[in-house]
């Protein structure tokens, strides 16, 4: 008895943890593909290209004549860094994704 009860109690658990709640689609989020920083009389100045496929993602079917996504260019100012890019987040419509962001050390 012990043990059936032991089963349904763990599948229980396995039942809760499984699924894709926190999954975001394409056309909820703004795709940084470019980040710029510099500095300037005392502050961060943050710049990013970013795309977003909300117009592409809603068409359906083929279409000879698609539209090419948007480019979106913004720029914030902060007293460090975390504070112009803060500014970039505020001001955006959708979140922002920073997964595609390659950072490269020269020397």
């Amino acid at each position: 008895m012990k043990k059936i009860l032991l089963i349904i109690m763990i599948s229980s658990q396995i039942f809760f943890l499984t699924g894709c709640w926190g999954a975001k689609e394409i056309q909820s989020q703004t795709y940084i593909t470019a980040l710029g920083l510099d500095y300037a009389e005392g502050e961060f100045i943050a710049y990013i290209q970013a795309l977003n496929f909300a117009n592409i993602a809603k068409q359906e079917g083929a279409s000879s004549l698609q539209q090419a996504s948007p480019i979106l260019i913004g720029e914030a100012k902060g007293k460090t860094i975390q504070a112009a890019l803060s500014k970039l987040e505020q001001k955006s419509a959708l979140p922002l994704y920073y997964g595609h962001v390659e950072s490269n050390s020269f020397k």
